[in-house]
């Protein structure tokens, strides 16, 4: 069954309609190149390296702001280490395509949160069992020194 029909763009806020802007059902239309004279790219993590992190605007400035495209760069980065490492894409959603894996794979189906999600649990559990066990004893060692201050009537 080929995932890629209508329904299945219309998940991810678009539709298959070329073009740009938005379709009449307020989907995002995609946006398809054609261009012989430029490179095509077996992943996306090409085609922003090689072609999209240095796109211009008509007036010569750079298409993406120095912040977006740091983020970016970050972003697949650790979209690249879970893809290799879990075989998964997108954060709370299996992504449209994958980011550094070949773009004629198949749709990816597991999103990456659940392994975040394992991956701090492991790494914080010991850390915040420590603190708990801290703050429950220095509240008991409030309560005892707070009783100690506490004032004793005399016994005249």
């Amino acid at each position: 069954m080929n995932k890629l029909n209508t329904t299945y763009f219309n998940k991810f806020n678009r539709t298959q309609e070329a073009g740009a802007g938005y379709d009449a059902s307020g989907y995002l239309k995609m946006y398809y190149e054609n261009d012989a004279s430029q490179p095509s790219f077996k992943t996306f993590n090409d085609c922003w390296t090689t072609r999209l992190v240095n796109r211009q605007n008509s007036d010569g400035t750079k298409f993406f702001n120095t912040t977006f495209t740091t983020r970016m760069n970050g972003f697949l980065k650790v979209m690249g280490a879970m893809e290799s490492e879990f075989g998964c894409s997108g954060i709370c959603e299996p992504n449209l395509f994958w980011y550094t894996r070949p773009l004629t794979n198949p749709a990816p189906t597991l999103r990456c949160l659940d392994n975040m999600t394992n991956i701090a649990t492991n790494r914080f559990m010991i850390p915040g069992l420590c603190i708990l066990v801290g703050g429950v004893w220095l509240m008991f060692l409030w309560i005892f020194q707070y009783c100690l201050w506490c004032k004793k009537e005399d016994e005249d």
